[in-house]
């Protein structure tokens, strides 16, 4: 049931960014920083062959180290947040689209053949 997993794990990242935010308010002297990142090619994303915007966990650390200290959320690598900008002026049914027509498709086929 991949499905319902993906779903349990967005719902999960989602509390755990906001939580961060919440507590970096409430206790200012702490540095915190919450991880955002895209692809990383890991068992999770089925060993994704590298690309533009897939890293490896060693670039997406490297990326998450550099901003820690400076901010409270990041997507670490440089390209996960040229990717984060991308998603923020596409209008969201134009992402929508892309991703059940174009992006998913492939990404679901993948888990099925790695699992």
């Amino acid at each position: 049931m991949p499905l319902p997993l993906h779903n349990v794990y967005s719902a999960s990242k989602a509390y755990v960014n906001q939580l961060t935010k919440i507590l970096a308010l409430e206790y200012p002297a702490i540095d915190w920083l919450v991880l955002r990142p895209s692809e990383v090619s890991t068992p999770m994303t089925c060993h994704k062959p590298l690309d533009i915007f897939t890293i490896t966990p060693r670039q997406c650390a490297a990326g998450t180290l550099n901003d820690l200290g400076h901010r409270v959320e990041t997507n670490g690598h440089i390209s996960h947040k040229i990717q984060s900008f991308i998603y923020t002026i596409v209008p969201r049914w134009l992402f929508n689209l892309l991703w059940t027509k174009v992006f998913a498709p492939e990404f679901m086929q993948l888990r099925k053949e790695y699992n």
